[in-house]
């Protein structure tokens, strides 16, 4: 039950939760000052997914690059591994979706790492430019990561 709700967590931080404050203008181009939640990045690809276009490429592409794909990954990750954590709770799938729950918190991480590495370094910014959303992507990655590992193992969490 904990990996549902964690992978959720996860998903649900990275895409409403305020990753970043943009104080220079330059990260995603709305001006100094922003706020800047995952729902930025993801919300092409949603859109087009709600559409019923399964693309991530061309119209469809998650805004800003690379961040954006990862940012986009984790939280189509996180609502995969929440929805395949349902099915797993049934004995003999538990195990296969365990492996879906390690590369959701595993993609989570990169994200984490990812975020703070772009912000860090290209654009200076400081601990206080990063906000809550960004570390609960980080921490709840990190547990998400170990509870697909011990479901891997045979614990039902």
């Amino acid at each position: 039950m904990i990996r549902i709700l964690l992978s959720l967590a996860v998903a649900a931080a990275c895409f409403f939760g305020p990753l970043f404050a943009d104080t220079t203008g330059n990260i995603v181009g709305q001006g100094p000052g922003v706020l800047v939640s995952g729902e930025y990045f993801a919300v092409p690809t949603v859109d087009c997914l709600m559409a019923q276009t399964y693309s991530v490429t061309g119209d469809c592409a998650p805004n800003e690059g690379l961040l954006g794909l990862l940012i986009t990954a984790t939280v189509g990750l996180g609502l995969l591994s929440g929805a395949l954590g349902v099915i797993g709770l049934l004995p003999l799938v538990g195990r296969v979706t365990s492996v879906i729950t390690f590369l959701a918190g595993m993609i989570a991480i990169i994200t984490f790492g990812m975020v703070l590495k772009d912000l860090m370094t290209t654009e200076g910014a400081i601990f206080t430019d990063i906000r809550w959303g960004t570390y609960a992507v980080g921490g709840f990655g990190l547990l998400t990561l170990f509870t697909g590992l011990g479901g891997m193992r045979g614990d039902r969490g």
